[in-house]
């Protein structure tokens, strides 16, 4: 019966010891893992309850675990993963991090053989700092919002955007009222900051002069020139179209009515200046076939 036992043990062991051959990870030994592990003050006293059954000096971060952790010779797994000594940790994220992977990618090769207390936030953290990843990542945070404060009369504060190139060269400017959500459209060929002021002249002898006029971050609309033409310039933050949201809602419009229009064969100018509920009389070109 106790050569049974004898036998039951050193097949547990071996298992055990097998099991921790397989959760090293490839870029690293065992034997390098156990001799930082041997000066692991955390491991130590992990393997210190292991051994005695009383867990009142474990970690707080360990308990929660403490029925999956098993020890064989210094290292300390958890069920078939190895615990990582802390003076390793950060070089194995490095290494799970190589090639440039993101986060979630990182954290899926982490647990497939090793882990850590705070493992996720650590691999986190080396992501955030990365420079070749910040350098090619989009911004995921979006600005803070402020909400706009709504107009009281029609015409006061106004949004403008360029659309384009069209298919045959041409542009789409394309300014909105706030209040109304009436919108004026001119289609341009050139779209200098000259050629867009004379288009904002063209607009304001119809409607009037607005209070403020809002736009993105385009040359054209962020020139010196066109600075000088307005009084009260509003820009969206850079990356962010939502700011200035009320016109990208009018040029999704605009968008869909130009594609129904080229699937069914007919002018998608003439079209698009029905969609913008320009007034026949001051719109010539609605009167040509």
């Amino acid at each position: 019966m106790k050569e049974t036992n004898e036998q039951n043990q050193d097949s547990a062991e071996g298992y055990v010891r097998y099991v921790a051959t397989a959760a090293t990870p490839n870029a690293l030994k065992t034997s390098d893992i156990e001799h930082k592990s041997e000066d692991d003050e955390e491991l130590r006293i992990i393997r210190s309850c292991l051994r005695t059954g009383n867990w009142d000096k474990c970690p707080t971060k360990y308990k929660g675990v403490r029925n999956e952790l098993c020890a064989i010779g210094k290292l300390v797994l958890r069920g078939c993963r190895m615990v990582i000594p802390e003076s390793l940790r950060e070089q194995v994220t490095h290494l799970a991090h190589e090639g440039h992977q993101g986060m979630v990618k990182t954290k899926q090769r982490l647990r497939t053989k090793v882990w850590w207390p705070h493992m996720d936030s650590d691999v986190e953290k080396v992501c955030k700092s990365c420079c070749g990843c910040q350098l090619v990542s989009k911004p995921s945070v979006p600005e803070p919002m402020k909400r706009t404060v709504l107009p009281t009369q029609s015409w006061r504060h106004t949004a403008a955007d360029l659309l384009g190139p069209m298919p045959g060269g041409e542009y789409i400017f394309a300014i909105v009222d706030h209040y109304s959500r009436y919108f004026d459209v001119e289609i341009l060929t050139s779209v200098t900051s000259a050629d867009i002021i004379k288009v904002c002249n063209k607009i304001v002898a119809t409607h009037g002069y607005p209070i403020s006029l809002k736009t993105d971050n385009g040359r054209q609309l962020t020139s010196q020139e066109f600075e000088a033409y307005l009084d009260e310039h509003k820009t969206s933050p850079p990356f962010w179209p939502e700011a200035n949201g009320e016109i990208e809602r009018k040029n999704r419009t605009m968008l869909k009515t130009m594609r129904i229009t080229a699937a069914e064969g007919r002018d998608w100018k003439f079209e698009l200046y029905k969609c913008s509920g320009l007034n026949l009389s001051t719109n010539p070109y609605l009167f040509l076939g």
